[in-house]
């Protein structure tokens, strides 16, 4: 398997534990240490997936990242998005995140089998579209 994954948050437990599940489900996966060197990572590496949390290294607000990525990566499709969350942030609702192109969200503590399976239900979903299938 050769999806790559893309993993920046703030919290270095939370990038951690991502990072240990997924390399130990064979995923390749880049750690970049602030949003910059993210966004220049997803134009040369194109990620499948990118998992970033609502801060990100530095202070930078994850879901404006999400939002610039999705603007100027000229993949198509681009990567799948996985923002991890406190739960005050979603305490009110999924409308928060209206603005942004997310895929999935997952709260914070999160299950490592959980973001497992959010991370193998999207890969398949970005492989399916990069081979013309879309996935409902």
């Amino acid at each position: 398997m050769n999806r790559r994954i893309l993993v920046l948050d703030d919290d270095p437990e939370a990038t951690r534990a991502a990072v240990e599940v997924l390399e130990s489900h064979g995923y390749s996966l880049l750690t970049p240490p602030n949003g910059q060197a993210a966004l220049q990572q997803i134009l040369s590496e194109g990620p499948w997936v990118v998992i970033a949390g609502e801060t990100l290294p530095g202070g930078d607000d994850g879901l404006d990242f999400v939002e610039r990525v999705a603007q100027v990566v000229p993949l198509l499709p681009p990567p799948g998005f996985i923002v991890l969350s406190k739960p005050s942030l979603t305490a009110g609702g999924m409308g928060v995140y209206r603005r942004v192109p997310v895929d999935m969200y997952l709260t914070k503590p999160f299950n490592r089998l959980e973001l497992l399976s959010f991370v193998v239900r999207l890969s398949n979903a970005i492989e399916a579209r990069r081979e013309g299938n879309p996935v409902a």
